[in-house]
């Protein structure tokens, strides 16, 4: 063990002499000064006892050009303990720095905030909300209780794979940058209400469905592919025929190898495609 964390900071393990280096931190948990009593006086000099100031842009860039003091007096793992007290993950994975801090579930890259990146967590709930300022959005490998995109036009690319998912809710979204939902199996009931307005295509591929699937109104500008689903009780996707809100496809919709009944309308009973 080369460091452990306490309320102030950190104690450094070096071969078995044991200092401290104490952290100040900002309202919002950022490590913003790192400093330690080298020569055990009671004073700190600012020229000599200054492991590392650091200042923040938001999403986690530091500001650079001035206090631009990073001491080897600190323990290089725990000086990564940064940015709102997150961990930043600086690891080589193909050759790329990944360069970024762990926030949950979350990955946030402290250059840009362009990507929202869930990999392997077991998550309560994912909001709309959470999605500001990014630009593409993956979710793979976890385990969600319940993703909320009810009532919400989305600026951003998402794509959902190998997941499992207990609640998913997208009354009136609309999927403006494209919606890649693969591979994933989704218990509950979906009611897709007044959504498509879809800039990019829609690719529904793979997925296992529980419950029905209930497209009602909407209204896909852009293509819309579903392929190789199990719908286990069937959707309306190609129903609620002659009803005035049957749904709408702008530039066509392709339906391939999937299992159930894709014809029905709104309470599951099959109509006829002609």
């Amino acid at each position: 063990m080369t460091y452990f964390v306490q309320p102030e900071g950190y104690v450094q393990n070096n071969g078995g002499m044991f200092s401290y280096v104490y952290q100040y931190s900002d309202h919002l948990g950022s490590v913003r000064l790192s400093y330690t009593d080298v020569d055990k006086d009671g004073l700190i000099d600012k020229n000599t006892e200054i492991v590392e100031e650091s200042n923040y842009y938001p999403f986690g860039l530091k500001h650079k050009g001035y206090n631009d003091i990073t001491s080897s007096m600190g323990n290089s793992l725990g000086q990564k303990l940064g940015f709102e007290d997150k961990e930043l993950n600086d690891d080589f994975v193909d050759g790329n720095n990944l360069d970024w801090y762990g926030f949950g579930a979350r990955n946030n890259n402290k250059n840009k905030r362009s990507k929202m990146v869930i990999n392997n967590k077991i998550i309560d709930s994912i909001s709309y909300s959470e999605l500001d300022g990014d630009s593409k959005c993956c979710i793979s490998n976890s385990i969600i209780n319940t993703i909320d995109f009810d009532y919400f036009e989305s600026k951003v690319e998402i794509i959902i794979e190998n997941c499992l998912i207990y609640n998913l809710s997208i009354h009136s979204c609309w999927f403006t940058k494209g919606l890649v939902l693969k591979n994933n199996h989704i218990l509950s009931y979906v009611d897709y209400q007044m959504g498509g307005h879809n800039e990019n295509p829609i690719y529904i591929l793979g997925n296992v469905f529980t419950e029905f699937i209930n497209f009602f109104d909407c209204q896909f500008n852009e293509e819309i592919i579903v392929e190789g689903n199990v719908f286990s009780k069937g959707t309306n996707l190609l129903g609620n025929l002659k009803e005035g809100f049957e749904n709408s496809f702008n530039k066509g919709v392709v339906c391939n190898n999937n299992v159930g009944e894709l014809n029905l309308d709104g309470v599951g009973n099959i109509q006829p495609l002609n």
